[in-house]
């Protein structure tokens, strides 16, 4: 009845962005901790901080990207649902594989930290979000069929 309206697909569509958004920020927050950062922080390293706005760049490009994709056709097939448009499922493979990268990220920095891997890493997703967010920018031209 109610889910007819276009008003009511609208207001369902941003709690559905709003939750995914927040288990990205999430999974971007507690990454450090699931890596076993958290627990010893002895010595700091160069290049820490920017990594860590790195991350949370990716973080926000990626979810510029799922937000203005959503409802569209989507020409990466792995991310389109079976109606050939990004919605739910292709949000949760995107969220997996950013979240993933972050924890092996993580992971790999706690075996070496090094300011070199740090800011490796740091200009890997830089770049990354660059090409995102550059993504996220075309999508709003494209119109919703």
């Amino acid at each position: 009845m109610g889910w007819q309206c276009g008003r009511d697909t609208d207001v369902l569509h941003f709690r559905i962005m709003q939750r995914l958004l927040l288990l990205l920020i999430m999974g971007a927050w507690a990454t450090p901790v699931v890596a076993g950062e958290g627990e010893a922080a002895a010595v700091p390293v160069a290049g820490k901080n920017l990594w860590r706005a790195s991350v949370a760049a990716l973080a926000v490009a990626n979810a510029m990207d799922a937000h203005t994709s959503w409802g569209k056709y989507e020409l990466n097939s792995n991310l389109s649902g079976k109606n050939g448009k990004f919605g739910r499922e292709g949000a949760l493979i995107k969220l997996g594989i950013v979240s993933g990268m972050f924890v092996v990220e993580s992971l790999v920095l706690r075996r070496k930290a090094s300011k070199r891997f740090y800011r490796g890493l740091a200009l890997v997703n830089f770049g990354s979000a660059s090409v995102t967010g550059g993504t996220a920018i075309r999508n709003l031209g494209v119109p919703r069929p």
